[in-house]
């Protein structure tokens, strides 16, 4: 493609071969021309010349202004995309809290469309919305705030509000709101979690700690010395649980969670996990039916033991949150490309609030901690980990007070680690 420069060059030296050609005529035949040749070969040409090299600048000038205009109007295209799609909501208003600008992120924040707010002042607007009203409270420009409430379902609402000066001269300042209920969530889950655990760890600790010294004293019969050192066992099996559980959770973050590849029939892996757990499946008089497939299941290739991993906590789980003498419904099945497993309890279900985050680390519903103080809040973390590693999906469905069903899912030919 020519340049600007390439194009007048070449006008350029086309006028001057014009007008030496047109010389050496003259001095090849002198005399032989009147004045009025002179003006028509010289004058005229060069005035030609002119005037096209006065439109071919004219019409490059006229291009590049288009082009310009075209840029601009990409670049605004472009600005106003990137604020519609990012995750803060912002806000522009001037000093006497007229509304000038919002993006869509900050409509659905303040739960209000643009339409019902833009060109109105914050006295016209108030209590429209508890977050709209925070945006005009008292604050300084660079200055950051946190505002929390509950909506009309008690869920918690957290958001942080930066304020921005944009233009001293016109007044006009912008508010950034970020949307922090998630992490300010799993941070007291964290913190509740790790006190939780803190106590699980100790109440064996102390067990054994007081256990032990009565094993040594001379006046202890053996019937209580066998005992004792049961205690001892049983304390020491449940550190053991919690500490697998938490080295499980850091290999998985780190990548170094392995995986033994071979044939797996989950069928198997369900009747010796529903085997193992037949004591407790009696003592709630829960009746528990795994529905066979007709047709046989065929063997997927995974992990035999990371799937027991899953299973054993899905079954875990049916048993723990079913109603007393409720049923857990097991179902195997091919859907042609993979294999599904699902279980279905008419236990306490999840709360709405929990569902979110029900797969995530330290997260238990409040009415599953009030039913089962004793759980780690890392089983289903860890199972969703699994399940995705060997290629597959998992989820739920669940109604609070009306139970949950829980089901993953495994390719039988496993593309993710190129086996089948």
């Amino acid at each position: 493609m020519k340049t600007v420069k390439d194009n007048i060059y070449l006008i350029i030296a086309g006028v001057f071969a014009f007008i030496t050609i047109n010389t050496a005529l003259f001095y090849a035949y002198p005399g032989k021309f009147t004045a009025i040749a002179y003006v028509t070969i010289l004058i005229i040409p060069l005035f030609v010349a002119l005037v096209l090299v006065f439109t071919r600048f004219s019409f490059l000038f006229t291009s590049r202004i288009s082009e310009q205009e075209d840029e601009k109007k990409l670049l605004r295209e472009r600005q106003k995309e990137i604020v519609e799609n990012m995750v803060e909501g912002l806000v522009v208003h001037n000093k006497s809290g007229k509304i000038l600008s919002v993006n869509s992120i900050a409509e659905k924040f303040l739960g209000i469309p643009a339409s019902e707010i833009l060109y109105k002042t914050n006295l016209e607007l108030s209590k429209k919305s508890l977050l709209l009203d925070a945006l005009f409270k008292k604050f300084e420009s660079g200055s950051e705030k946190e505002y929390s409430y509950k909506d009309k379902y008690g869920r918690d609402y957290v958001f942080k509000i930066i304020s921005v000066e944009l233009s001293k001269k016109r007044g006009e300042i912008l508010k950034i709101i970020r949307d922090i209920s998630r992490e300010k969530h799993l941070n007291k889950m964290k913190s509740e979690y790790l006190t939780v655990m803190s106590h699980k760890f100790l109440t064996p600790l102390n067990g054994i700690k007081w256990t032990a010294p009565s094993i040594l004293d001379k006046d202890v019969d053996s019937a209580d010395k066998e005992r004792f050192v049961k205690n001892i066992i049983e304390s020491t099996d449940e550190l053991i649980e919690l500490t697998s559980l938490l080295l499980r959770v850091t290999e998985m973050e780190e990548g170094n969670f392995g995986y033994k590849l071979g044939p797996v029939d989950i069928r198997v892996i369900i009747e010796n996990s529903i085997k193992d757990r037949k004591e407790d499946i009696d003592e709630r008089k829960i009746l528990m039916v795994f529905n066979k497939s007709d047709i046989p299941i065929p063997s997927v290739t995974a992990d035999k033991d990371r799937v027991k991993v899953v299973v054993d906590n899905f079954i875990d789980n049916a048993i723990k949150y079913s109603s007393e003498e409720g049923g857990v419904e097991i179902s195997l099945e091919d859907d042609g490309k993979n294999i599904r497993f699902s279980i279905k309890d008419d236990g306490i279900g999840i709360s709405k609030k929990a569902q979110p985050d029900i797969f995530s680390k330290f997260i238990r519903d409040d009415r599953a901690i009030a039913m089962h103080t004793e759980g780690s809040g890392l089983g289903l973390f860890i199972a969703k980990n699994i399940i995705e590693e060997l290629g597959g999906k998992i989820g739920f469905v669940s109604t609070e007070g009306e139970g949950s069903t829980f089901f993953f899912t495994l390719p039988k030919e496993n593309k993710k680690h190129n086996i089948k």
